[in-house]
């Protein structure tokens, strides 16, 4: 690896196929490996020196693999999201982390005491990475407008949804920083999505299972911008992917290791374990087989000619939209000038209730930006790197689920 760029300096093809270890000595908590036929170029004195950090890092760290993401769902309107100054954000490294580790579980974070300053969403979301930019610019005010092209630039309701998922990839996180709200009414709306399949699928399970299989269309069309993708409502990691983190998990995971054995002895208990195993890994709070959600009914298009038992959809559609609006899994507050929440769009949806326009009533203005997720994890495994305890023991990335063997024993009952 080179010190100056962290790039290798040479290429897995370059690797002979007869290489071997000549000796491997351990000094303390670092491992010195000397090889037979080593790669071309290399002296017989190199050595590779890893330390058990680096061999760990290996594996991938929880932060980056992705099908390890831990989540804390909330489902209830009592819930209190983490809330930050700007001044602590911007300039206190220590609770930045802890906000960071807050976004990373619950998928929602608010920052107060904003100056009113143009740029603030901007050093906001710079604070994490760089900002997405859309044909809306970097940066883009949710105002009300004549004529407006878009639903959440009228003064009316606006239902719950996710922002941009006509795009190949819809951005991760949304920032709003409201610069201004004397109107009366526009209380903002947030829902856990993920929690909200949970209740679906424990509920209505044939219409949670119609929504992972049934693909949707999402679609803009407007002046020179045309976008369309497809998706299920509800995406779920494959049955391939769960199995491969029972697996890992199962080497210091007992719970997870008992399971795997009578899996792979009963083809019943197989098809259970790979519904189950995230449940046990994601502290069960959730359908965390759930890789991302989709709902943007304004932006839905055509359903294809594959698409079979529309009534059936239909309702499947209905109780998922019934169960998010639920108010008591709601998250509602007005959001005052010089607060702004940062929020997961394949996660969290959003909506606004209706308000009263004209000057004579007041205004309401917010500022919005788009982050990626390869960006903001980028950012928490720098700080993951930084003190990897801290994110050990709040974000839980090692708790077993103590209901897991029951479940699966009682799912081998006769």
């Amino acid at each position: 690896m080179a010190r100056n760029n962290m790039q290798r300096k040479f290429n897995t093809y370059d690797i002979p196929q007869d290489i071997a270890i000549r000796d491997c000595t351990r000094e303390g908590s670092v491992f010195k490996i000397t090889w037979e036929k080593d790669i071309a170029g290399y002296s017989k004195n190199h050595c590779t020196v890893l330390s058990e950090k680096a061999l760990w890092k290996l594996q991938g760290t929880p932060i980056l693999n992705k099908t390890l993401r831990r989540r804390k769902s909330w489902r209830d309107r009592d819930f209190a999201p983490y809330e930050i100054t700007f001044g602590n954000y911007m300039d206190n490294e220590q609770t930045f982390d802890l906000a960071m580790r807050h976004l990373y579980t619950d998928g929602i974070l608010f920052l107060t005491k904003i100056p009113h300053q143009d740029d603030a969403v901007k050093q906001i979301a710079s604070k994490i990475g760089p900002l997405r930019n859309t044909f809306y610019g970097s940066t883009w005010n949710v105002v009300s407008q004549q004529n407006a092209k878009n639903v959440a630039y009228t003064s009316g309701k606006l239902d719950l949804h996710m922002d941009l998922l006509y795009m190949s990839k819809p951005p991760s996180f949304q920032l709003l920083h409201c610069k201004d709200n004397s109107v009366p009414g526009g209380e903002s709306q947030f829902v856990d999505t993920f929690a909200a399949a949970q209740i679906l699928k424990l509920e209505q399970p044939e219409y949670y299972k119609r929504l992972t299989r049934q693909t949707m269309t999402f679609h803009y069309q407007n002046g020179p911008h045309h976008y369309l993708r497809r998706a299920p409502t509800l995406e779920v990691f494959s049955s391939k992917t769960l199995k491969s983190i029972s697996t890992r998990l199962s080497e210091n995971r007992p719970d997870v290791a008992y399971s795997n054995n009578i899996a792979e002895k009963d083809d019943k208990s197989q098809q259970k374990l790979t519904e189950m195993v995230a449940d046990s890994y994601f502290h069960g709070h959730y359908t965390s087989e759930l890789r991302a959600v989709n709902w943007s009914p304004p932006f839905q298009g055509p359903l294809g000619s594959s698409t079979t038992n529309l009534p059936g959809l239909v309702r499947a559609l209905a109780a998922f939209r019934d169960t998010m609006n639920d108010p008591e899994i709601t998250h509602e507050r007005k959001m005052e000038p010089g607060t702004c929440v940062i929020f997961d769009n394949r996660r969290i949806v959003h909506g606004r209730s209706a308000f009263e326009a004209g000057s004579q009533n007041g205004s309401r203005m917010l500022q919005g930006a788009y982050l990626d997720d390869d960006d903001f994890l980028s950012k928490c495994e720098d700080l993951w790197t930084r003190d990897p305890q801290i994110w050990k023991e709040t974000v839980d990335f090692d708790e077993p689920s103590s209901d897991f063997l029951k479940q699966l024993s009682d799912e081998q009952q006769p």
